[in-house]
């Protein structure tokens, strides 16, 4: 066992002890034996254990840095940034500041953070591959599939195939055709799988016949618009629409070709962008960044301080979803705040 995975609990194990009982004796805090203490400390030395910075510092109260990585081809997009303030906030919260990783770097990069948060990575993500490489404690906001999937310290990951579900339940009795529009293919991000495969179930199980149609990463004007002839050629009546700020665009098209979004053909966004929310002539689910950012790093915070054993996934469902005619949440921020 090498220091870049041993953790507390290892030592604890080691020695048949609590994870407190070691906790104290490598903090050099609390009531216990010399003898207890020696065999806690030859059990870290021969296992190799190194104390987390990060660790010790936000449990002694003093500040640490966190750092928050998101793919470049992602942050043009508001649910990064409405993601970034809610992990801001649990920084604040946890008496850590929050920075913004901007390079990717190759595996020789130093990223000098405590700990980091890296969204929505892809199998191929040199960040995060430069991050475990310096055993940085990495949680992830989504499930990561590529080299070292076994070393990040956790997940916190949305399932949207329910989401999915739920946001066709209304109109695939009445669709014949339906087209899904998206990004980013399947077996590159783990929600774009789940979106995927979630949209030809549903629709396999009510008969409709679907598609799939891609647009690029930077969901460019003349992308979008080929995109939706192709639906058109498709002869879609229902759009699905998984990649945010999309439905937007589409609806825009759309309407300069003289159709009646919500009738000719029904439109749905998966992942619908503050704005997007308050149209009501369509399906809008939101997917509550602010809060995601936010419960994030809380469970990086519990990983560094020992209260949540390494390898954890929680499931985040805060999913909410407006059919057409449904008034959207004021913000991001309030409906956070009313969760």
């Amino acid at each position: 066992m090498t220091s870049r995975n041993v953790t507390i609990f290892d030592v604890a194990a080691e020695v048949g002890l609590s994870k407190s009982t070691v906790s104290n004796v490598l903090r050099d805090t609390g009531r216990f034996s010399d003898e207890t203490r020696s065999a806690v400390l030859e059990a870290a030395r021969r296992l190799g254990y190194v104390a987390n910075r990060a660790a010790r510092s936000l449990r002694d109260g003093r500040p640490g840095l966190l750092g928050l990585y998101i793919p470049p081809s992602m942050r043009f997009l508001p649910y990064y940034m409405e993601f970034a303030f809610g992990a801001a906030a649990a920084a604040e919260r946890a008496g850590a500041d929050l920075a913004l990783l901007a390079h990717r770097g190759p595996h020789s990069s130093r990223y000098n953070v405590d700990g980091a948060i890296v969204v929505d990575p892809r199998p191929d993500e040199q960040a995060l591959d430069a991050m475990l490489e310096q055993n940085i404690p990495v949680v992830t906001a989504g499930a990561y599939s590529g080299t070292g999937a076994d070393r990040i310290a956790g997940v916190i990951d949305v399932d949207q195939t329910p989401i999915v579900a739920r946001a066709l339940a209304s109109h695939l009795p009445t669709a014949r055709r339906a087209a899904l529009l998206l990004a980013d293919r399947p077996g590159t991000m783990a929600w774009a799988g789940r979106v995927h495969a979630a949209f030809f179930a549903e629709c396999a199980a009510a008969g409709v016949e679907a598609t799939d149609i891609y647009v690029d990463e930077a969901l460019s004007s003349g992308s979008v618009s080929a995109a939706v002839d192709a639906a058109d050629d498709f002869g879609a009546d229902l759009i699905v629409c998984a990649a945010e700020t999309l439905a937007g665009q589409c609806k825009t098209l759309l309407e300069h070709r003289g159709r009646a979004v919500g009738t000719n053909p029904v439109l749905v966004s998966t992942v619908a962008s503050t704005a997007e929310l308050a149209d009501v002539t369509y399906t809008r689910v939101e997917l509550h960044p602010y809060a995601f950012g936010d419960r994030t790093v809380s469970l990086l915070v519990d990983v560094l301080n020992g209260g949540t054993e390494r390898g954890t996934t929680r499931w985040f469902d805060a999913a909410r979803i407006f059919l057409p005619g449904d008034p959207g949440p004021r913000s991001a921020e309030s409906a956070a705040r009313q969760m």
